[in-house]
């Protein structure tokens, strides 16, 4: 599938599928995002707040029956739900 282009000949990007998803050091949530229209080696790190009002979360999140918040406490300390399924890394890929 070619990328997906607006009547202005610019690319739009839309999400295809949420292929992972991690938790910086920070305690911030990222995605892993496959664009339509683009390749796999075309995926890139996304952080939550891009991902507002997309289907692609909404199947995600169902996928995983996890939540997906993280909420700041003060102090560099966070509370996480059930966030055992996602790896905490240093650095993105």
């Amino acid at each position: 599938m070619d990328p997906i282009t607006n009547e202005n000949g610019e690319l739009e990007y839309h999400v295809d599928e949420i292929v992972d998803a991690q938790y910086d050091k920070k305690g911030k949530l990222w995605y892993k995002i496959r664009w339509m229209g683009f390749s796999e080696e075309e995926e890139t790190w996304e952080p939550n707040e891009s991902l507002r009002d997309c289907a692609a979360l909404d199947r995600w999140e169902q996928a995983q029956r996890v939540p997906v918040t993280v909420e700041y406490i003060g102090k560099e300390r966070w509370v996480r739900q059930l966030v055992a399924e996602f790896p905490v890394v240093n650095e993105l890929d």
